[in-house]
Protein backbone atom coordinates (compact mmCIF):
# COMPACT_ATOMS: atom_id res chain seq x y z
CA UNK A 1 0.00 0.00 0.00
CA UNK A 2 2.98 2.44 -0.39
CA UNK A 3 2.15 5.18 -2.14
CA UNK A 4 -0.86 6.72 -0.90
CA UNK A 5 -2.26 7.55 2.82
CA UNK A 6 -2.99 3.91 4.23
CA UNK A 7 -6.23 4.58 5.29
CA UNK A 8 -7.53 5.83 2.60
CA UNK A 9 -5.94 2.94 -0.04
CA UNK A 10 -8.11 0.37 2.81
CA UNK A 11 -11.16 2.86 1.88
CA UNK A 12 -10.62 2.35 -1.79
CA UNK A 13 -10.24 -1.60 -1.26
CA UNK A 14 -13.80 -1.22 0.16
CA UNK A 15 -15.06 0.75 -2.27
CA UNK A 16 -13.89 -1.88 -4.96
CA UNK A 17 -14.98 -4.78 -2.88
CA UNK A 18 -18.74 -3.52 -2.59
CA UNK A 19 -18.55 -2.85 -6.61
CA UNK A 20 -17.68 -6.61 -7.29
CA UNK A 21 -19.97 -7.67 -4.29
CA UNK A 22 -17.86 -8.98 -2.35
CA UNK A 23 -19.49 -6.77 0.42
CA UNK A 24 -23.60 -6.24 -0.55
CA UNK A 25 -25.43 -3.66 1.52
CA UNK A 26 -26.16 -4.52 4.79
CA UNK A 27 -23.47 -6.42 5.68
CA UNK A 28 -21.07 -6.00 8.38
CA UNK A 29 -17.67 -5.20 8.14
CA UNK A 30 -15.31 -7.31 10.00
CA UNK A 31 -13.67 -6.50 13.50
CA UNK A 32 -11.11 -3.91 12.90
CA UNK A 33 -8.68 -6.59 14.64
CA UNK A 34 -9.35 -8.83 11.88
CA UNK A 35 -9.31 -6.24 9.46
CA UNK A 36 -5.73 -4.71 10.93
CA UNK A 37 -4.33 -8.40 10.23
CA UNK A 38 -5.79 -8.37 6.84
CA UNK A 39 -4.13 -5.17 6.23
CA UNK A 40 -1.33 -5.63 7.98
CA UNK A 41 -1.81 -2.10 9.60
CA UNK A 42 -1.92 -0.88 12.97
CA UNK A 43 -4.99 -0.35 14.35
CA UNK A 44 -4.84 3.50 14.60
CA UNK A 45 -4.95 2.87 10.54
CA UNK A 46 -7.94 0.83 10.30
CA UNK A 47 -9.85 3.16 12.78
CA UNK A 48 -9.18 6.31 10.56
CA UNK A 49 -10.49 4.17 7.32
CA UNK A 50 -13.41 3.09 8.97
CA UNK A 51 -14.33 6.83 10.62
CA UNK A 52 -13.26 7.86 6.71
CA UNK A 53 -15.56 5.71 4.91
CA UNK A 54 -17.96 6.77 7.15
CA UNK A 55 -18.23 9.96 6.43
CA UNK A 56 -17.85 8.71 2.52
CA UNK A 57 -21.28 7.07 3.29
CA UNK A 58 -20.25 3.48 2.65
CA UNK A 59 -20.71 2.67 6.21
CA UNK A 60 -22.38 3.13 9.39
CA UNK A 61 -21.58 2.19 13.02
CA UNK A 62 -24.54 2.10 16.00
CA UNK A 63 -22.50 1.49 19.49
CA UNK A 64 -21.62 -1.23 20.55
CA UNK A 65 -22.08 -2.80 16.82
CA UNK A 66 -19.58 -3.71 13.87
CA UNK A 67 -19.67 -1.22 10.97
CA UNK A 68 -21.72 -2.29 8.26
CA UNK A 69 -22.22 -1.64 4.73
CA UNK A 70 -24.00 1.11 3.91
CA UNK A 71 -23.74 1.56 0.44
CA UNK A 72 -25.52 -0.62 -2.33
CA UNK A 73 -23.67 -2.55 -5.19
CA UNK A 74 -22.85 -0.18 -7.92
CA UNK A 75 -24.46 -1.75 -10.77
CA UNK A 76 -22.70 -1.06 -13.55
CA UNK A 77 -23.46 -0.01 -17.09
CA UNK A 78 -22.18 -0.59 -20.27
CA UNK A 79 -20.95 2.84 -20.93
CA UNK A 80 -17.91 5.06 -22.71
CA UNK A 81 -16.77 7.61 -20.31
CA UNK A 82 -14.80 10.90 -21.50
CA UNK A 83 -13.13 13.46 -19.02
CA UNK A 84 -13.57 16.43 -21.42
CA UNK A 85 -12.38 19.97 -20.22
CA UNK A 86 -13.46 22.68 -21.87
CA UNK A 87 -9.96 25.37 -21.82
CA UNK A 88 -11.82 28.33 -23.04
CA UNK A 89 -14.18 29.58 -25.16
CA UNK A 90 -11.48 29.86 -28.35
CA UNK A 91 -7.88 30.35 -28.28
CA UNK A 92 -8.02 33.66 -29.10
CA UNK A 93 -9.64 33.99 -25.40
CA UNK A 94 -7.26 31.81 -24.10
CA UNK A 95 -4.19 33.41 -25.48
CA UNK A 96 -5.41 36.55 -24.22
CA UNK A 97 -5.52 35.03 -20.12
CA UNK A 98 -1.74 34.23 -20.58
CA UNK A 99 -0.10 36.81 -22.30
CA UNK A 100 1.36 37.88 -18.85
CA UNK A 101 3.44 35.99 -17.28
CA UNK A 102 3.19 35.43 -13.65
CA UNK A 103 5.31 36.59 -11.03
CA UNK A 104 4.52 34.25 -8.01
CA UNK A 105 4.81 30.94 -9.41
CA UNK A 106 3.25 27.92 -8.21
CA UNK A 107 3.71 24.43 -9.61
CA UNK A 108 0.55 22.12 -7.80
CA UNK A 109 1.12 18.83 -9.17
CA UNK A 110 -1.38 17.05 -6.92
CA UNK A 111 -4.35 20.05 -8.25
CA UNK A 112 -8.14 19.63 -7.13
CA UNK A 113 -8.85 18.30 -10.56
CA UNK A 114 -5.84 15.44 -10.65
CA UNK A 115 -6.95 14.11 -7.12
CA UNK A 116 -10.51 14.01 -8.47
CA UNK A 117 -9.65 12.00 -11.47
CA UNK A 118 -6.92 9.90 -9.66
CA UNK A 119 -9.64 8.81 -7.50
CA UNK A 120 -12.39 8.34 -10.39
CA UNK A 121 -10.12 6.41 -12.51
CA UNK A 122 -8.87 4.00 -9.65
CA UNK A 123 -12.52 3.43 -8.50
CA UNK A 124 -13.85 2.23 -11.67
CA UNK A 125 -14.61 -1.17 -12.21
CA UNK A 126 -12.26 -3.36 -14.37
CA UNK A 127 -13.10 -2.80 -18.36
CA UNK A 128 -14.96 0.44 -18.42
CA UNK A 129 -14.02 2.22 -21.03
CA UNK A 130 -13.03 5.84 -20.57
CA UNK A 131 -10.67 8.54 -22.02
CA UNK A 132 -9.77 12.92 -20.96
CA UNK A 133 -9.98 15.21 -23.92
CA UNK A 134 -9.65 19.08 -24.10
CA UNK A 135 -11.43 21.36 -26.13
CA UNK A 136 -12.23 24.79 -26.62
CA UNK A 137 -15.66 25.33 -26.07
CA UNK A 138 -16.29 27.26 -30.01
CA UNK A 139 -14.42 23.70 -31.20
CA UNK A 140 -16.86 21.36 -29.70
CA UNK A 141 -20.50 23.97 -30.72
CA UNK A 142 -19.06 24.79 -34.27
CA UNK A 143 -17.22 21.81 -35.16
CA UNK A 144 -18.41 18.65 -32.56
CA UNK A 145 -18.33 16.12 -35.73
CA UNK A 146 -14.89 16.21 -36.10
CA UNK A 147 -14.05 15.49 -32.26
CA UNK A 148 -13.51 12.19 -30.07
CA UNK A 149 -16.74 13.22 -27.88
CA UNK A 150 -19.70 11.26 -30.52
CA UNK A 151 -17.67 8.11 -29.44
CA UNK A 152 -18.64 8.73 -25.85
CA UNK A 153 -22.13 8.80 -24.20
CA UNK A 154 -21.97 9.66 -20.72
CA UNK A 155 -19.17 12.94 -20.25
CA UNK A 156 -18.08 14.56 -17.20
CA UNK A 157 -17.87 18.48 -18.20
CA UNK A 158 -14.95 20.56 -16.51
CA UNK A 159 -13.51 24.07 -16.91
CA UNK A 160 -15.84 26.37 -19.13
CA UNK A 161 -18.46 25.41 -18.68
CA UNK A 162 -21.58 26.59 -18.92
CA UNK A 163 -25.60 26.01 -19.60
CA UNK A 164 -25.57 26.27 -23.81
CA UNK A 165 -22.70 23.42 -23.41
CA UNK A 166 -24.86 21.25 -21.17
CA UNK A 167 -27.73 21.70 -23.26
CA UNK A 168 -25.99 21.11 -27.10
CA UNK A 169 -24.37 18.04 -25.30
CA UNK A 170 -27.90 16.59 -24.28
CA UNK A 171 -29.39 17.55 -27.84
CA UNK A 172 -26.82 14.89 -29.08
CA UNK A 173 -27.90 12.16 -26.23
CA UNK A 174 -25.22 12.70 -23.88
CA UNK A 175 -25.40 11.88 -19.59
CA UNK A 176 -23.31 14.60 -18.05
CA UNK A 177 -21.93 14.92 -14.97
CA UNK A 178 -20.20 17.98 -13.48
CA UNK A 179 -18.18 18.90 -10.29
CA UNK A 180 -18.75 22.03 -8.68
CA UNK A 181 -21.73 24.38 -7.11
CA UNK A 182 -23.58 25.41 -9.96
CA UNK A 183 -27.35 26.59 -11.14
CA UNK A 184 -27.37 24.09 -13.89
CA UNK A 185 -29.88 21.76 -15.03
CA UNK A 186 -30.06 18.78 -16.91
CA UNK A 187 -26.63 17.32 -15.31
CA UNK A 188 -25.64 15.41 -12.36
CA UNK A 189 -23.98 17.58 -9.95
CA UNK A 190 -21.52 16.79 -7.45
CA UNK A 191 -20.99 19.26 -5.13
CA UNK A 192 -19.45 20.70 -1.66
CA UNK A 193 -21.80 23.22 -0.07
CA UNK A 194 -19.85 26.69 -0.67
CA UNK A 195 -21.77 29.11 1.20
CA UNK A 196 -21.79 26.53 4.55
CA UNK A 197 -18.18 25.85 4.55
CA UNK A 198 -17.83 30.06 4.02
CA UNK A 199 -19.36 30.78 6.75
CA UNK A 200 -17.67 27.79 8.64
CA UNK A 201 -14.46 29.54 7.67
CA UNK A 202 -15.56 32.83 8.60
CA UNK A 203 -16.83 31.77 12.26
CA UNK A 204 -13.94 30.67 13.17
CA UNK A 205 -12.34 33.69 12.66
CA UNK A 206 -15.13 35.79 14.46
CA UNK A 207 -14.21 32.87 17.89
CA UNK A 208 -10.73 34.54 17.59
CA UNK A 209 -12.12 38.16 17.73
CA UNK A 210 -11.67 39.26 14.27
CA UNK A 211 -13.67 42.28 13.70
CA UNK A 212 -12.64 43.09 10.61
CA UNK A 213 -12.56 40.33 8.36
CA UNK A 214 -12.33 40.83 4.32
CA UNK A 215 -12.73 39.13 1.47
CA UNK A 216 -10.86 38.41 -1.49
CA UNK A 217 -12.69 35.92 -4.20
CA UNK A 218 -12.46 35.33 -8.35
CA UNK A 219 -14.83 36.43 -10.76
CA UNK A 220 -13.56 33.77 -13.43
CA UNK A 221 -16.09 31.48 -15.58
CA UNK A 222 -16.21 29.11 -12.37
CA UNK A 223 -17.65 32.21 -10.16
CA UNK A 224 -20.32 29.44 -9.25
CA UNK A 225 -18.65 28.38 -6.60
CA UNK A 226 -16.81 31.75 -5.59
CA UNK A 227 -20.04 34.01 -5.61
CA UNK A 228 -21.22 31.27 -2.98
CA UNK A 229 -18.65 31.22 -0.82
CA UNK A 230 -18.91 35.49 -0.91
CA UNK A 231 -22.45 34.63 0.34
CA UNK A 232 -21.48 32.46 3.11
CA UNK A 233 -18.65 35.40 4.29
CA UNK A 234 -21.50 38.25 4.01
CA UNK A 235 -23.99 35.96 5.89
CA UNK A 236 -21.28 34.91 9.04
CA UNK A 237 -20.54 38.85 9.33
CA UNK A 238 -24.33 40.17 9.26
CA UNK A 239 -25.33 37.50 12.02
CA UNK A 240 -22.29 38.71 13.72
CA UNK A 241 -23.16 41.79 12.95
CA UNK A 242 -20.18 43.07 11.76
CA UNK A 243 -20.14 45.47 9.50
CA UNK A 244 -17.41 46.11 6.67
CA UNK A 245 -17.30 48.31 3.92
CA UNK A 246 -16.66 48.01 0.09
CA UNK A 247 -12.74 48.47 1.15
CA UNK A 248 -12.87 44.76 2.31
CA UNK A 249 -14.09 42.79 -0.64
CA UNK A 250 -11.94 42.52 -3.86
CA UNK A 251 -12.79 40.08 -7.21
CA UNK A 252 -9.79 38.33 -9.15
CA UNK A 253 -10.28 38.35 -12.79
CA UNK A 254 -8.48 34.96 -12.32
CA UNK A 255 -7.97 32.57 -9.48
CA UNK A 256 -4.50 33.13 -9.13
CA UNK A 257 -1.29 33.79 -6.72
CA UNK A 258 -0.89 37.43 -8.54
CA UNK A 259 -4.34 38.19 -8.45
CA UNK A 260 -4.09 37.57 -5.00
CA UNK A 261 -1.04 39.58 -3.98
CA UNK A 262 -2.26 42.47 -6.09
CA UNK A 263 -6.10 42.46 -4.51
CA UNK A 264 -4.43 42.04 -0.80
CA UNK A 265 -1.90 45.10 -1.32
CA UNK A 266 -4.94 47.20 -2.90
CA UNK A 267 -6.98 46.19 0.34
CA UNK A 268 -3.78 47.35 2.65
CA UNK A 269 -3.50 50.53 0.84
CA UNK A 270 -7.16 51.56 0.63
CA UNK A 271 -7.92 50.53 4.15
CA UNK A 272 -4.69 52.18 5.48
CA UNK A 273 -5.97 53.56 8.69
CA UNK A 274 -8.07 50.53 9.31
CA UNK A 275 -6.58 47.58 8.10
CA UNK A 276 -8.50 43.96 8.26
CA UNK A 277 -7.33 41.74 11.12
CA UNK A 278 -7.94 38.45 8.69
CA UNK A 279 -8.73 37.71 5.40
CA UNK A 280 -10.93 34.80 3.89
CA UNK A 281 -9.54 34.02 0.27
CA UNK A 282 -11.88 32.13 -2.36
CA UNK A 283 -8.70 29.59 -2.99
CA UNK A 284 -5.01 28.56 -1.57
CA UNK A 285 -3.61 30.27 -4.59
CA UNK A 286 -5.41 33.64 -4.16
CA UNK A 287 -4.13 32.73 -0.34
CA UNK A 288 -0.81 32.50 -1.23
CA UNK A 289 -0.60 35.35 -3.21
CA UNK A 290 -1.87 37.71 -0.33
CA UNK A 291 0.41 35.85 1.97
CA UNK A 292 3.29 37.49 0.12
CA UNK A 293 1.18 40.97 -0.32
CA UNK A 294 1.17 41.20 3.62
CA UNK A 295 4.96 40.35 4.00
CA UNK A 296 5.61 42.85 1.14
CA UNK A 297 3.83 45.69 2.73
CA UNK A 298 5.55 45.02 6.59
CA UNK A 299 3.12 43.27 8.00
CA UNK A 300 3.04 40.07 9.58
CA UNK A 301 0.59 36.79 9.68
CA UNK A 302 -0.79 35.64 11.58
CA UNK A 303 0.26 38.53 13.89
CA UNK A 304 -1.30 41.31 12.20
CA UNK A 305 -3.23 39.54 10.11
CA UNK A 306 -4.51 36.27 9.45
CA UNK A 307 -5.77 34.30 6.42
CA UNK A 308 -7.90 31.27 5.44
CA UNK A 309 -7.86 29.74 1.88
CA UNK A 310 -10.20 26.92 0.45
CA UNK A 311 -9.13 23.54 -0.96
CA UNK A 312 -6.06 22.31 1.24
CA UNK A 313 -3.76 22.50 -1.17
CA UNK A 314 -0.88 20.60 0.51
CA UNK A 315 1.97 21.89 -1.67
CA UNK A 316 0.56 24.94 -1.22
CA UNK A 317 -0.69 25.11 3.02
CA UNK A 318 2.09 23.13 4.04
CA UNK A 319 5.20 24.92 2.34
CA UNK A 320 4.18 28.58 3.14
CA UNK A 321 5.52 30.33 6.43
CA UNK A 322 3.44 30.54 8.26
CA UNK A 323 1.22 27.48 6.93
CA UNK A 324 -1.95 27.78 5.06
CA UNK A 325 -5.14 27.24 7.26
CA UNK A 326 -7.67 26.09 4.65
CA UNK A 327 -10.90 24.17 3.99
CA UNK A 328 -10.78 20.78 2.96
CA UNK A 329 -13.40 19.78 0.14
CA UNK A 330 -12.19 16.06 0.18
CA UNK A 331 -11.79 16.05 -3.37
CA UNK A 332 -10.63 12.34 -3.44
CA UNK A 333 -14.40 11.61 -1.99
CA UNK A 334 -16.37 13.54 -5.05
CA UNK A 335 -14.21 11.49 -7.52
CA UNK A 336 -15.08 8.34 -6.18
CA UNK A 337 -18.73 9.60 -6.22
CA UNK A 338 -17.85 10.27 -10.04
CA UNK A 339 -17.06 6.97 -10.61
CA UNK A 340 -20.29 6.00 -8.83
CA UNK A 341 -22.39 8.18 -10.98
CA UNK A 342 -21.17 7.84 -14.15
CA UNK A 343 -21.07 3.97 -13.96
CA UNK A 344 -24.72 3.83 -12.54
CA UNK A 345 -27.08 1.29 -14.69
CA UNK A 346 -29.85 3.82 -14.35
CA UNK A 347 -28.84 7.73 -14.93
CA UNK A 348 -30.31 10.78 -12.70
CA UNK A 349 -29.65 14.42 -13.15
CA UNK A 350 -29.38 14.58 -9.61
CA UNK A 351 -26.84 16.47 -6.69
CA UNK A 352 -24.79 15.00 -4.20
CA UNK A 353 -22.94 16.70 -1.49
CA UNK A 354 -19.66 15.93 -0.26
CA UNK A 355 -18.84 17.30 3.08
CA UNK A 356 -15.87 19.70 4.19
CA UNK A 357 -13.30 20.00 6.94
CA UNK A 358 -12.18 23.33 8.35
CA UNK A 359 -8.09 22.73 8.98
CA UNK A 360 -6.64 24.98 11.08
CA UNK A 361 -2.72 25.70 10.34
CA UNK A 362 -0.20 28.64 12.08
CA UNK A 363 -1.84 31.35 9.44
CA UNK A 364 -4.92 31.79 11.71
CA UNK A 365 -4.86 32.95 15.49
CA UNK A 366 -6.74 35.75 17.69
CA UNK A 367 -5.86 38.87 16.72
CA UNK A 368 -2.82 40.77 18.30
CA UNK A 369 -5.31 43.63 18.89
CA UNK A 370 -8.34 42.38 20.57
Amino acid sequence: MNGKILYKRIYEDLVNKIKIGEYKDGDYLPAQEELSRQYDVSLVTIKKAVEYSEKAGILVRQKGKRAQISAKSISVCNCKILMLNIVARSRASLKKQTEQKPKLKLTIENSWYSQIINALVSSLPAGVDYLEASYYRDQVLDDYENTIIPKYDRILLFGNKNQKMIDFLRDKGKKIAVFGNFSLKNCAIVTNNDRDISRMAVNYLISLGHKRIAFIGSDSAVSGDFSERYYGYREALTKANLANDGSMIRWCKRAIADEGYNNMADILYASFYSRPTAVFCANDHIAYGALVAIRDNGYECPRDISIIGVDNSLEICKKTEPTLSSIDKNFRLAGVKLAEILTRSQWKDDKSLIKCDLVIRESAQEPKNR
